[in-house]
């Protein structure tokens, strides 16, 4: 079998995940007790800015949005952000198709690479918990930044053709065209408004899945 060593990034929420839903929900309940209007409008910031970590969005919040930073406030809608989301990302459902993807990149001797907005260790212990880490050579996640977190993987050096980061946002959109990567738009659990228009303007690939990724032979 012929073998590669091209490099494929995958965003977690809305690409192997399906768990774009239970990020919004986590961020609701963790400002339960704030202004309904002012949840509304950073719901809004939310869902518009996927792959910003917490730690900015929240204190995008209060420092925005509420205009008032309590240090103990903050730190609060952070922990139950936190454990909201750790006990039902190990409930969520995978992304169709992406278990064999990963398993057939595998085969292939494709590195894979997690680059992810969700905090670093949650994140390594919500896929080792899914049996997915296996399939990884490393998992990235904030407070560095997606751009950062790529860096640290090419470590500068120039990049193949052939290498495909799989995103459902604006921010993997952005971090790929950093460092000249293929950018793939998962669509059929995004939350990103305007990601198909956008996508189709650059010619980007559009699949909602990775049934169709794998049917349309990416690798």
């Amino acid at each position: 079998m012929q073998t590669h060593s091209h490099n494929l990034f995958f965003d977690c929420d809305g690409v192997i995940l399906d768990s774009n839903q239970i990020k919004t929900k986590a961020f609701r309940e963790s400002l339960k007790n704030e202004k309904k209007e002012y949840v509304d409008l950073f719901i809004d910031y939310h869902k518009k800015n996927q792959g910003i970590n917490r730690f900015e969005k929240l204190n995008y919040f209060f420092t925005e949005i509420k205009k008032s930073f309590i240090q103990q406030d903050y730190h609060d809608a952070l922990d139950k952000y936190s454990s909201m989301c750790i006990m039902n990302l190990k409930n969520s459902e995978l992304v169709n198709g992406v278990k064999i993807f990963l398993e057939n990149a595998n085969k292939l001797n494709y590195h894979c690479y997690v680059i992810s907005g969700s905090e670093q260790n949650e994140l390594r212990d919500v896929l080792k918990y899914k049996k997915l880490d296996r399939y990884f050579k490393g998992i990235y996640g904030s407070p560095s930044t997606k751009i950062e977190n790529i860096n640290i993987v090419l470590n500068d050096k120039p990049t193949k053709k052939n290498n495909f980061y799989f995103g459902d946002a604006m921010s993997d959109m952005i971090a790929a065209n950093e460092f000249s990567l293929e950018f793939i738009y998962l669509s059929g659990y995004s939350d990103w408004k305007d990601g198909k228009e956008i996508c189709n303007k650059f010619s980007y690939k559009i699949f909602k899945d990775f049934d169709e990724v794998i049917e349309a032979k990416i690798i």
